[in-house]
């Protein structure tokens, strides 16, 4: 996802932090089921975990809008939203855990992440602190050492509003990882919080829908389609039906595409989606072998495209095979040499050349 960069730089940071803090032994805690559980069971903590940035060292613990901390034998109590600057000091392990992180060692990384980590989580939206950072780190060691179950169990856990607003890319990059490995991912998607009130995720959506065709996951990329359609309302839910048929036609489900192109309606030229509406009006024709109305489908959808539109090549490809299908050989072979020579890596240029 595009929020790797930002992602790995923070990482890095954490690196040197982790590396050059002193700390004392932590014991891991087994992680709760649900945020409130997660703050209600942290309200006094056996060991205190060490901190810096604040005045008080010692970390007691939490309740949900209110921090514990251990000063000179006293207890002081400070605001969540008032916290200025707090990090948490690495254990041994846990500084090996990142120097194995970033040698790809991410088994050892998890072993020796963990238990700092599932004490940490408890405090990740807590403003300005690197709790988030630390918690980002041993869900990606997670993933890449196929360690699912507990990947997934820490992002349906933590917040993602707020300062958990971090973790919104992670959940897409560990369900692909998943998907990869045959596992069900949607409970992740599922967590994305978006609605018709809340839409500043639909984009990680959108990418992660395309990335999905892209890889021919057909059916996966209708999965999401469908989230975004059942959780939204006007564009949103409109961009997304229009996806949903453009999916189901891809596989095979010509019944429900026409159905939902219905729903759609007519669009205005002007609309960023109206080529695409008339590729799968396209492949609908084809479906039931109407190929003068599919050569005039995909010619309006041509006309009215921009040249890097992403499914500009799949609507030449679509030209060619009409017109090959319709008998007319010469401008078949016409357009042909156009994608070729426009998109000459493309995943539909290869696929016309591999049907001849």
């Amino acid at each position: 996802m595009k929020a790797k960069p930002i992602f790995f730089t923070a990482l890095l940071s954490l690196g040197i932090f982790l590396m050059n803090e002193v700390s004392v032994g932590l014991q891991a805690q087994s992680l709760p089921s649900s945020w409130r559980e997660a703050t209600r069971s942290h309200q006094h903590e056996r060991d205190p975990l060490e901190v810096t940035g604040v005045r008080a060292s010692s970390l007691t613990g939490r309740d949900s809008d209110t921090l514990y901390f251990r000063d000179r034998g006293a207890t002081v109590q400070v605001p969540i939203n008032s916290v200025q600057q707090m990090n948490f000091v690495a254990t041994t392990d846990a500084r090996r855990g990142v120097e194995n992180f970033q040698a790809e060692n991410y088994s050892d990384a998890v072993r020796q992440l963990g238990p700092f980590a599932r004490r940490v989580v408890h405090y990740v939206d807590v403003p300005n602190s690197n709790a988030v950072t630390i918690v980002n780190m041993y869900i990606t060691a997670l993933s890449r050492a196929q360690h699912f179950d507990e990947a997934e169990a820490f992002l349906l856990l933590v917040p993602l509003e707020g300062e958990g607003e971090a973790f919104v890319p992670q959940i897409f990059e560990v369900a692909e990882s998943m998907r990869l490995a045959e596992r069900d991912y949607m409970d992740l998607i599922r967590r994305v919080p978006i609605s018709p009130e809340n839409t500043r995720y639909v984009l990680f959506m959108r990418e992660f829908a395309e990335s999905l065709l892209e890889q021919d996951a057909i059916e996966d990329a209708s999965l999401i389609y469908r989230r975004v359609r059942e959780a939204t309302d006007g564009e949103d839910r409109r961009w997304a039906t229009i996806w949903m048929a453009y999916a189901e036609v891809r596989s095979g489900g010509t019944f429900r595409a026409a159905e939902l192109l219905d729903e759609v309606g007519e669009l205005e030229v002007s609309e960023a989606v109206y080529s695409l509406y008339y590729l799968i009006r396209s492949r609908l024709s084809r479906e039931n072998e109407n190929f003068d109305d599919a050569i005039d489908e995909i010619s309006r959808g041509i006309v009215y495209a921009n040249i890097n539109t992403a499914w500009f090549p799949e609507m030449l490809y679509l030209s060619a095979i009409s017109y090959r299908e319709a008998g007319n050989i010469e401008t078949a072979s016409r357009v042909g040499e156009y994608l070729s020579m426009l998109f000459p890596e493309n995943y539909w240029t290869n696929r016309l050349e591999r049907e001849g």
